[in-house]
C-alpha cells in the first residue's frame, strides 16, 4: 500500500541508483512523473560496497604511473638534445635574423628598456622559470578533472620533443645572447644561476618556451571536452612568455616563429586521421596497447562496473579494423 501511494503522489526525493535495486526503476520513473520523490523508508537500500584496497590505490596512483613513463620516455630525448650541437656548425642567428624580419628583435627591446626597468626584467624571469611548470599545472587539472586525456596530452609533448630534436641537430642556431649586440640579462641580473644547466646552448631554433604553450593551448582547445575552457591559460603564457624570452636575449623572433609552426604541426599529427591509419599498422599494434594500459590506469580501473564510462575520444584513436 505505500508504495503504490509513493508511486501515485510522490512525496519525498527519487532515490540515487545505490539507494534502489533495478527493479524500483518504475518507481522512482511515477515519482518524477508527477513531480515529486519517493519516501526512502519505501524503498530496500542497496549495500554500498567499497571497492577492494588495492582498486582504490590504483585509481590514486595511475595518473601518477603515466606521468612516470612520460618521464622516462623524455630522458631519451634530453641525452639526444645534449648532442645535438656536436655535428653541424653553427648557425649566425643574428645574420638569418636580419635577413628574414630585417632587424634585431633582442636588441631593440633592450634598447627600450633595459637597463632600468627592474620590474620587467623580474617578470621575464619569472615566466621563463614558470614555463618549466605549465605542463605540469595542466597536467595537474586534466589528473584530477579529465583523468582519461593524460596519456593523450603527454603524447602530442613526446610527439613535439622528437621532432624539434630532430631540427636541433639540423639547426644548430647560436641564440641572440651570443651576439655583442645583446645581453643575457638572466645573467646579469644574477637571477638564479640555472642556466648553466643547458648542456645545449644552441638548441634555440625551434622555441619551446613558444612552442609548448601554444601546443597545450591547441590540445585543451581540441581534445579536452570539460576543461576547454582552460586553453587561455596556456594561451596567454604563450605571448607573454614569447615577448620573455626575445626581450632576455634567449631567443630570436625566428625561434618564436619555429616553435609556433612545430606547435601547429605537431597538433595536425595529433588528430589527422591519416597519421592515425599509418599508425595502427605498426606491427604489434603498440598503439592500441598504450590506449588500453591507459584505459586500465586512469579510465576503467579493474572493475568496470565501478568506473565511469569510457570517454568517446578515446575510441576515436583506437585503430580501425576492416572487417574479414
Amino acid at each position: 500500500m505505500a508504495t503504490t501511494f509513493a508511486y501515485f503522489s510522490g512525496l519525498s526525493r527519487c532515490p540515487t541508483p545505490l539507494e534502489q535495486p533495478t527493479s524500483k526503476v518504475g518507481l522512482c520513473f511515477g515519482a518524477r512523473f508527477w513531480g515529486g520523490t519517493v519516501p526512502v523508508s519505501v524503498l530496500p537500500a542497496r549495500p554500498v560496497v567499497r571497492p577492494p584496497l588495492w582498486w582504490r590505490l590504483l585509481y590514486v596512483v595511475g595518473p601518477l604511473l603515466v606521468s612516470a613513463v612520460y618521464v622516462a620516455m623524455l630522458l631519451p630525448y634530453l641525452r639526444l638534445r645534449s648532442y645535438a650541437d656536436e655535428f653541424l656548425p653553427w648557425l649566425d642567428g643574428a645574420a638569418i635574423e636580419q635577413a628574414i624580419v630585417r632587424g634585431n628583435a633582442p636588441a631593440a627591446l633592450q634598447s627600450l628598456w633595459y637597463p632600468g626597468n627592474e620590474w620587467l626584467d623580474f617578470a621575464g624571469f619569472g615566466l621563463h622559470i614558470g614555463w618549466f611548470f605549465l605542463p605540469i599545472v595542466m597536467a595537474l587539472a586534466l589528473a584530477v578533472f579529465e583523468r582519461g586525456k593524460l596519456a593523450e596530452m603527454f603524447a602530442w609533448l613526446l610527439v613535439m620533443a622528437y621532432i624539434g630534436n630532430v631540427m636541433f641537430f639540423l639547426f644548430p642556431l647560436e641564440p641572440p645572447w651570443m651576439d655583442d649586440s645583446v645581453s643575457r640579462i638572466l645573467i646579469d641580473r644574477s637571477f638564479i644561476n640555472y642556466t648553466g644547466l643547458d648542456d645545449n646552448p644552441v638548441a634555440a631554433f625551434p622555441s619551446f618556451h613558444a612552442g609548448v604553450p601554444l601546443l597545450l593551448t591547441m590540445f585543451f582547445a581540441m581534445r579536452s571536452e570539460r576543461l576547454k575552457s582552460l586553453a587561455w591559460i596556456p594561451f596567454a603564457a604563450t605571448l607573454l612568455i614569447s615577448f620573455a624570452v626575445v626581450y632576455l636575449g634567449e631567443h630570436w623572433l625566428i625561434d618564436i616563429a619555429a616553435g609556433w609552426a612545430l606547435a601547429s604541426f605537431t597538433a595536425w599529427l595529433m588528430v589527422s586521421r591519416r597519421v592515425r591509419r599509418l599508425v595502427s599498422r605498426i606491427p604489434g599494434d603498440p598503439v592500441s596497447k598504450l590506449i588500453a594500459a591507459n584505459r586500465f590506469l586512469c579510465v576503467y580501473g579493474p572493475n568496470k562496473k565501478r568506473s565511469p564510462a569510457a570517454p568517446v575520444e578515446l575510441d576515436e584513436f583506437a585503430p580501425r579494423r576492416r572487417a574479414a
